[in-house]
């Protein structure tokens, strides 16, 4: 794994809490850039929809897969900035990964953050093969590390 997918990685992980539990960390983020494409993702919203601030996509599966079809496209000037509302959402794998596929380039740059203020949490209805509520490595709080 290159050092940039490791650092990626990480903060990926800071970021989403990337845990199967009901308990999750709480991520704040930045201002948006000014520049480059803007795309929005709400747990209200539907993975058909533009990803635009009125017509927000539903999941981070939904936004990633966007992110792809525009990068495949031609990333736009400025990069693309992946604005994530508060909220809940649902884990609809076992764990939600942006690769190399998913960077950016330089001056052309993908951000994903949650707005301003809001706390954006992961959570899982189902267990996961290999997955054990509860146990070795789970601490008192719950969350496995």
């Amino acid at each position: 794994m290159t050092k940039g997918k490791k650092i990626l990685s990480a903060m990926l992980s800071v970021l989403m809490g990337f845990t199967v539990c009901t308990s999750a960390l709480p991520v704040y983020a930045a201002d948006a850039p000014s520049q480059g494409m803007q795309l929005y993702v709400s747990p209200n919203g539907n993975d058909a929809a533009a990803g635009t601030l009125d017509a927000p996509l539903k999941t981070l599966e939904g936004a990633r897969a966007k992110v792809r079809e525009i990068k495949k496209a031609g990333l736009p000037a400025g990069g693309i900035t992946v604005n994530i509302a508060g909220g809940m959402y649902a884990l609809t794998e076992k764990s939600f990964e942006l690769t190399a596929e998913d960077s950016g380039e330089a001056g052309k740059e993908i951000v994903w953050q949650a707005l301003p203020g809001e706390q954006v949490k992961r959570r899982s209805k189902k267990l996961f093969p290999g997955d054990r509520p509860g146990g070795a490595g789970t601490p008192a709080g719950g969350c496995p590390r």
